[in-house]
């Protein structure tokens, strides 16, 4: 099915004859649109008396078929014959493609819509009603499929540059090859729209656009009208200049001699009349008036006396087969015989001759200005014409049928049901006659027609389904449209969240799996503690705020079903501990204890130490109390863990020093002097803390005590039992004792006090030094001499 515009906006007064091209389909619509003329604001008749609009248009649903924007719109004149078809208005809401000067359309049975290809376009600054003074090529292609447009450019490419206008370009369906089959002479063009002819024939097929011009060869050079015929499965294509070229199995064919160049050098409108088994041209310019068909390679002169509807300003909307008629239906043109322009004129081409036919069919479209950008491709076994620039009326389109059935545009919202959610078959409907009644057939179980419109039911099973509404008027004419109502299992969802209760600081966890329903869904939370904020699922935060919260958390889908939980989370205190000691600094044997808190929390605490120092024992009390046996420096830790796991810990350091200790006890120079020799008593310590104090016993005559690790004196004659003890600040204490014997004097001169130095040493390290070492109540040793039972010997 090939479209054509026929009039290039601003075209010169002396070029008054460009004409429409038309294709043929069969049909039982005749959609025209795009009319000249009338404000946006003046609402199009309907041609039919008492003509109905069903209701209700439902917004978000799906079109089903036929699938032409529509709207409501007043009823007109009655017609005279009730079984004639009937011009109706569906010119409400009507929305186009973005809109482009001359483009291409056609019906595409096999990517199912009309395909709507090029084009120039022209921004509406660029507009008015003389022409558009500033355009561009589109490479666009656009496909109106069940109600809607869509631009399908990213999944065919580009193709080449067309252009309907002066019949530079053409397209047409060719059911041989399954593929739109477009030729152009279009190349460059400059601003003047003086264009450079590159010829070139194009096949939109399943993978896209593809040049078919690389295998051609030969191919016309100029074509101005191309149509389907099914007859000999070829498309003819007639040009300008009188050839005549058919196009079978991707290869291009001359007719020579075919046509008279003189009187067909300008068609009007050319399109498949399958009641005569011809193709049928309206001719204009020097043919203009004359009739021809095109059969078995032939073209015939089928002129008859009367009116025609092609004059000097050419028709307005090209050629269709009406079945209901049994002959070509074409609207607009010019009454020839009288000069009088009747732009609004339908005529009928039947047994060989043309016929003025408005009284049976009523008012059609207002009339028709010869400018008028007019396209038109078959659609479902109908017509679409639309005027996708119309300069007095930017951008708004016209459309209208011709039909003598109610035309009926059904709707399913939402656009994708959920099994026991509410689904509405509704949309509107058309006619030429008074009442209605509809049927709905094909419905999903669970849905059982009651006779009302729109409908409403809710499904109890998924599927897909098509869904006929059948409207039939009062005479008995029924239309049906269908639309397919998908129906999916409604909407599910699986919430897990983290056990309760938490600790503050513990990681919470909500996960939300939603099943069917229609995607895309979205989540709302309500109650969450602070910490956790909304978000796609998971979601996964640490309160920081103890508590009780009532959480709720909604998964809602497309079709507005949604899925609840709901569940209360307790948030504990962490739990905390302290830990303290009796001392920071002991010494071996020295007894320390350490004690422990804890609260908060989840459950019961179970309490731990660790880093005790050698000699202590983990008890799992609070509270531990030992005595260290090494030395060292050490860090003790009281931990707690709850029932959740959640662990605290506090430390406290210890240091812990050898025991206070006699290393040494002796006398200077010896344990034998003579009487008035001076002696030195030696006492040296290690360990302990703090300061010492040395506290000596049994000192011979002349020698009196002193808290010094060294004391000086003359002894008297005697045998001796000296004792020393050593307390440091924490009250440990050691002895010591050794014997000195002091003989009268001979006369040798006596010992002199600075002679300690290395003798001094010589003597504690060769002097028999017995020691006991005592503690307080914690502790307790003895270094006694050996005759004394159960000491030990401390030193040499």
């Amino acid at each position: 099915m090939e479209a054509r515009a026929h009039h290039y906006q601003g075209e010169p007064a002396a070029h008054p004859m460009r004409r429409p091209l038309r294709a043929v389909a069969p049909l039982m619509l005749v959609l025209a649109v795009a009319l000249m003329g009338l404000p946006s604001s003046t609402p199009v008749p309907v041609g039919a008396a008492n003509a109905h609009v069903g209701a209700a248009a439902l917004t978000g649903g799906a079109a089903g078929t036929p699938s032409l924007p529509v709207g409501a719109a007043p009823a007109t004149p009655t017609p005279a014959s009730s079984t004639a078809p009937t011009w109706v208005n569906l010119s409400s809401n009507v929305v186009s493609p973005v809109p482009f000067i001359n483009p291409l359309v056609s019906y595409d049975p096999d990517y199912g819509g009309v395909i709507y290809y090029g084009g120039l376009g022209c921004g509406p600054a660029a507009f008015n009603q003389t022409g558009c003074f500033s355009a561009y090529y589109s490479q666009a292609t656009w496909e109106y499929s069940a109600g809607t447009w869509e631009n399908i450019s990213f999944k065919v490419g580009g193709g080449p540059n067309v252009n309907a206008l002066d019949d530079l370009s053409a397209m047409v369906f060719d059911p041989q090859l399954q593929e739109l089959v477009l030729w152009t002479q279009v190349g460059l063009a400059n601003q003047f729209f003086f264009y450079a002819i590159y010829v070139m024939t194009w096949a939109l097929g399943p993978n896209g656009w593809t040049n078919l011009s690389l295998a051609q060869s030969a191919e016309p050079s100029s074509i101005g009208w191309m149509t389907y015929d099914p007859a000999a499965s070829e498309i003819v294509a007639l040009s300008p200049n009188g050839s005549t070229w058919t196009f079978s199995n991707n290869t291009w064919n001359l007719l020579p001699n075919s046509l008279d160049t003189v009187h067909h050098s300008w068609a009007g409108a050319m399109a498949w009349d399958q009641d005569a088994d011809a193709i049928v041209m309206d001719g204009l310019g020097p043919d203009r008036n004359n009739t021809w068909t095109f059969a078995g390679g032939v073209w015939t002169n089928a002129t008859r006396p009367g009116p025609a509807p092609s004059g000097d300003g050419g028709t307005s909307l090209p050629l269709e087969f009406v079945p209901e008629l049994n002959g070509m239906v074409e609207y607009g043109g010019e009454v020839a015989a009288n000069g009088t322009a009747e732009g609004d004129t339908t005529w009928l081409f039947a047994s060989g001759a043309w016929s003025i036919i408005a009284s049976q069919v009523g008012a059609g479209p207002p009339q028709v200005n010869p400018t008028v950008e007019a396209t038109v491709a078959s659609l479902a076994g109908s017509a679409l014409y639309f005027d996708p620039v119309n300069p007095s009326i930017w951008p708004q389109p016209y459309a209208w049928a011709l039909t003598q059935v109610p035309i009926v545009f059904p709707t399913e919202s939402p656009s994708d049901a959920e099994t026991n959610h509410t689904l509405t078959i509704g949309g509107v409907y058309y006619g030429p006659a008074g009442t209605y009644t509809v049927q709905l057939s094909g419905l999903p179980p669970g849905c059982v027609p009651n006779g009302t419109f729109p409908y409403t039911c809710e499904p109890t099973e998924p599927g897909t389904f098509s869904v006929q509404v059948n409207v039939t008027d009062s005479q008995g004419f029924s239309g049906i449209g269908s639309v397919s109502v998908i129906v999916v299992p409604e909407l599910t969802a699986q919430f897990e969240a983290s056990a309760s209760p938490i600790d503050t600081g513990q990681y919470w966890n909500l996960t939300i799996v939603p099943s069917y329903g229609v995607a895309p869904y979205w989540y709302t939370y309500s109650g969450l503690p602070p910490g956790c904020s909304s978000g796609l699922p998971p979601i996964v935060c640490r309160p920081d705020l103890p508590g009780r919260y009532s959480i709720e958390a909604t998964v809602n889908d497309s079709a507005s079903s949604s899925r609840h939980w709901f569940d209360n989370l307790t948030v504990d205190p962490a739990p905390t501990v302290t830990i303290s000691s009796s001392a920071s600094l002991v010494e071996v044997g020295e007894a320390v204890n350490f004690s422990g808190t804890q609260v908060n929390g989840t459950g019961a605490l179970t309490p731990s130490w660790t880093g005790l120092p050698t000699g202590c024992t983990e008890n799992g009390a609070l509270e531990v109390e030992c005595v260290p046996s090494v030395a060292g420096t050490y860090v003790v830790q009281f931990n707690t863990v709850d029932s959740l796991g959640d662990r605290a810990v506090a430390s406290v350091p210890l240091t812990v020093v050898p025991a206070l200790a006699l290393t040494a006890f002796g006398i200077v120079p010896g344990s034998s002097v003579v009487a008035g020799a001076g002696i030195v008593l030696v006492t040296n310590v290690t360990g302990g803390i703090g300061a010492d104090r040395f506290v000596y016993s049994g000192l011979p005559n002349g020698c009196n005590t002193t808290n010094s690790s060294t004391l000086r004196c003359n002894p008297g004659v005697g045998n001796w039992t000296i004792g020393v003890t050593v307390v440091d600040a924490r009250g440990f204490e050691v002895q010591g004792s050794l014997r000195l014997t002091v003989t009268p004097s001979s006369g040798v001169p006596g010992w002199v006090y600075g002679v300690v130095a290395g003798a001094a040493v010589a003597a504690l390290a060769t002097a028999g030094l017995w020691v006991r070492r005592r503690r307080a109540a914690a502790r307790r040793a003895q270094l006694e001499d050996p005759e004394d039972p159960g000491v030990r010997k401390y030193g040499t």
